[in-house]
């Protein structure tokens, strides 16, 4: 059979207003668009507090800045915490409010502090006090922070800043009280009573309290850290570092007290 020839008139003529479509289509792409960026954003911010303000009882990261940073005054102590330094010849202290299963935490033992005992601590110049700021959501934190505190029970604050190396470099979030153990094992100390004071928990206070001073003196993330001048009755005045800020801020400071 032949194909039906088609008269001209009777073709249906399908037109499109482009007009009509184009406000849905920006709707959608730009829809598309914002849902991207919120994604990305909570995907870089979940846990990392800016330079300016820093996620209340969180970690704070921080990355390299490209203006001069400018940092709170602040008042702190180093109350009757491991000292790694010389009291008596330093004239600038640094504290670190600090918390063992942090990531930035651990970020800043591994680029900056040993870069600070390098240039300051060994020197005689610097002390740097390590206070506890355990976070509530690290399992691990203060069970870490009470084995460091038993170490420092034995050995007193040189074997404390040798178990808080230790700390630092293992996965504390997987540590469990056979690794405590084991690691103050790997420092000659008594197991067995070191395995009493970590049961004990008697500690606990003391970590309570070292998180409480940080608190009043402006801390609300970790790490934190006070550095500024210090004083013959433990009182250090000077500024609030909130978060892991690369050595040559660190540097800045030091210097401008070192200089007073």
């Amino acid at each position: 059979m032949p194909p039906t020839k088609v008269d001209p008139k009777d073709e249906i003529l399908f037109t499109i207003d482009l007009n009509k479509l184009l406000t849905p289509m920006a709707i959608l792409v730009a829809g598309t668009l914002i849902g991207g960026t919120l994604f990305l954003s909570y995907r870089s911010n979940g846990d990392v507090a800016s330079p300016t303000q820093p996620s209340v009882q969180g970690v704070a990261d921080v990355p390299e800045p490209t203006e001069q940073v400018q940092f709170t005054d602040t008042v702190g102590s180093i109350d009757d915490d491991p000292i790694n330094g010389d009291v008596d010849s330093a004239k600038v202290a640094i504290i670190e409010f600090s918390d063992f299963e942090c990531p930035y935490c651990q970020r800043h033992f591994s680029d900056t502090y040993y870069q600070i005992v390098d240039q300051y601590i060994d020197t005689g110049e610097v002390i740097y006090v390590f206070r506890d700021y355990p976070l509530g959501f690290h399992p691990q934190a203060k069970p870490a922070a009470l084995a460091a505190n038993c170490a420092r029970e034995q050995g007193g604050d040189e074997v404390y800043f040798e178990y808080h190396d230790i700390l630092f470099t293992n996965a504390v979030s997987s540590a469990s009280k056979e690794s405590y153990v084991k690691w103050a094992g790997d420092l000659d100390l008594n197991v067995d009573e070191f395995a009493s004071c970590f049961d004990s928990e008697r500690y606990f206070d003391e970590i309570d309290a070292d998180e409480a001073d940080g608190l009043a003196s402006g801390v609300n993330g970790t790490p934190g850290f006070i550095i500024g001048r210090l004083s013959d009755d433990g009182t250090v005045s000077g500024k609030l570092i909130a978060g892991a800020y690369p050595f040559s801020e660190f540097q800045k400071i030091i210097e401008e007290y070192l200089a007073q």
